[in-house]
């Protein structure tokens, strides 16, 4: 069992998702960022696209694999001690779920890769080098398996260090 100061809580008292998780989450639903922006610049929104997705079919990839991502993003604000059946699903499915899709995006990665002869892009390497380390993140953190746990697992400690 670990202790978690109070600000680490939200006001049900589930353990606040970790930013290191958005960041990732962000990355993983890039596809939808960049068709948002696409959408909101009508005029270069066809430029726009074929900029960041020469091979249009890849940018569909990208977003059908954002899409348990976002459905995610969405969900887990749904956590709350009266919703006991959701909160629980929510708990169990979003770590499996992001690894997952991590996962498949680093597959997908090295699809790009092996379409190109192994040449090497500056945007490759480091798209593959950041899903490497996000899947560390997700298989390792401590903080994010304590924040999809039971609430009763993860204390909270008062500023004066006792328990609550």
């Amino acid at each position: 069992m670990r202790y978690y100061p109070l600000e680490h809580y939200d006001k049900h008292g589930f353990l606040k998702t970790p930013i290191w998780l958005w960041l990732t989450w962000f990355w993983l639903a890039k596809a939808w960022g960049v068709l948002v922006m696409a959408g909101a610049t009508r005029q270069n929104g066809a430029d726009i696209l074929a900029f960041c997705y020469p091979i249009r079919a890849h940018f569909y990839y990208e977003l059908a694999l954002g899409v348990p991502v976002v459905i995610m993003m969405w969900w887990v604000h749904f956590r709350h001690p009266e919703r006991t059946v959701m909160t629980k699903w929510i708990h169990r499915v979003t770590r499996h779920v992001t690894l997952l899709d991590v996962i498949a995006q680093v597959s997908l990665s090295v699809y790009y890769v092996l379409q190109q002869h192994g040449r090497f892009e500056w945007f490759n390497a480091m798209s593959l080098l950041l899903l490497l380390w996000m899947m560390l993140y997700v298989c390792n953190s401590r903080r994010l398996k304590a924040c999809f746990e039971p609430k009763d697992k993860n204390k909270a400690i008062s500023p004066k260090g006792d328990g609550l």
